[in-house]
């Protein structure tokens, strides 16, 4: 995508990207729905019992499901810009899905340099109500109850082992590599207000992504976050600092009421609720049997797998620094956390991951360089 000069979105309940606004996955019910979108039992019966179709077959047909992206960007004209309620330079929601994943079956092209490819070029804002990102506003994982929704079709007599179900959760995992976000003019990412309904993860902005939950980063740096104006308080050893605060006075790379970081604003580890969501379905049918099979190892590898992940990605600061500020309020009171790299990080793992360049981080709760 070339030349892009705006994409907006409504600012309540609107998903805008400079590729994709949402990107979200199918479900094994809807392999086979009928006209009306309902779901058609008997031709999933008939599929299995006349024995076209395994249930391996139709646990394999998931990464069909699940979209993929390669060798894809936004490039921006000069001030370009992103508006919505979840805004991203490159996609607004990106749930499950991969960016630039190559392997065998899609190997990398010839006269292609990986470490060339990139997502976002010359962005200069990125404004979300609830969720802002330079790649993404949120980037989750998308719920096993998909399949489990197909798989409660089932007749008692199908054979369906456990581990095929849990290991279904690897394919929704979103997965992105050599997706760097480059702005040489610096750009800015803000996200306005929490969501009620969203209380815990949203008023969330990051460089490149703004909520993250069971995603796989790599090689995917941010460069470069934009420089601004910050006004300090006469006496710095002041308990009280208003200068910092009052948007007539400072100004920052980076802002959120809750969550605000140069690479991420919440990192945040994905629940095994997602794959007890989608056995929760099975309950009530001949299937529940299945439920309780499972095991201390197939509960573990379900950690593993919904574990956030950041690798090999940076994040760079204009002449000058760039500066962040995480500064609000929920229905309890002050929130804030503000960090170089990441506002707030539960249960991720993060490797090979710098900042350079940065001025001012402030937070109402917490603040740390990265």
């Amino acid at each position: 995508m070339y030349n892009l000069g705006a994409v907006q979105a409504p600012e309540e309940n609107g998903n805008a990207g400079g590729f994709v606004g949402l990107s979200s996955t199918g479900g094994l019910a809807s392999a086979v729905a009928d006209d009306d979108g309902g779901v058609d039992s008997g031709l999933l019966e008939d599929l299995l019992g006349g024995e076209l179709l395994s249930i391996s077959d139709l646990l394999g047909a998931v990464p069909w499901m699940i979209p993929e992206y390669r060798e894809t960007h936004a490039d921006y004209l000069d001030g370009g810009w992103v508006s919505a309620d979840v805004a991203g330079g490159y996609a607004g929601s990106f749930e499950s899905g991969s960016v630039n994943v190559f392997n065998d079956d899609n190997p990398v092209p010839d006269g292609t340099d990986v470490q060339s490819l990139y997502s976002v070029k010359n962005i200069a804002a990125v404004r979300g109500t609830s969720y802002a990102g330079g790649f993404g506003g949120k980037v989750v994982s998308g719920s096993l109850a998909q399949t489990g929704g197909g798989l409660s079709l089932l007749d008692g007599s199908v054979g369906l082992q456990l581990t095929d179900l849990v290991g279904v959760l690897q394919a929704y995992v979103p997965t992105i590599t050599y997706a760097d976000v480059l702005s040489e003019g610096g750009f800015t990412v803000e996200a306005a207000k929490i969501d009620s309904q969203e209380q815990t993860t949203s008023g969330a902005a990051g460089g490149f992504i703004g909520y993250a939950t069971a995603a796989q980063i790599s090689n995917s740096d941010v460069n470069k976050l934009a420089y601004t104006k910050v006004t300090t308080p006469d006496d710095l050893e002041a308990t009280n600092a208003p200068s910092y605060f009052d948007s007539a006075q400072s100004t920052y790379a980076v802002t959120a009421p809750q969550y605000a970081g140069g690479y991420v604003g919440y990192l945040d580890i994905g629940s095994t609720a997602g794959a007890a969501s989608g056995l929760e379905l099975l309950k009530n049918t001949p299937l529940e049997g299945l439920t309780s099979g499972i095991s201390i190892s197939d509960l573990t590898g379900a950690l593993n797998v919904m574990t956030s992940t950041v690798e090999h990605s940076d994040v760079y600061g204009h002449a000058g620094g760039f500066s962040v500020l995480a500064s609000g309020e929920d229905s309890f009171g002050a929130v804030g956390h503000a960090g170089g790299f990441a506002g707030k990080i539960s249960g991720g793992h993060i490797q090979d991951c710098n900042v350079d360049n940065f001025a001012y981080v402030i937070g109402q709760i917490a603040a740390g360089g990265y």
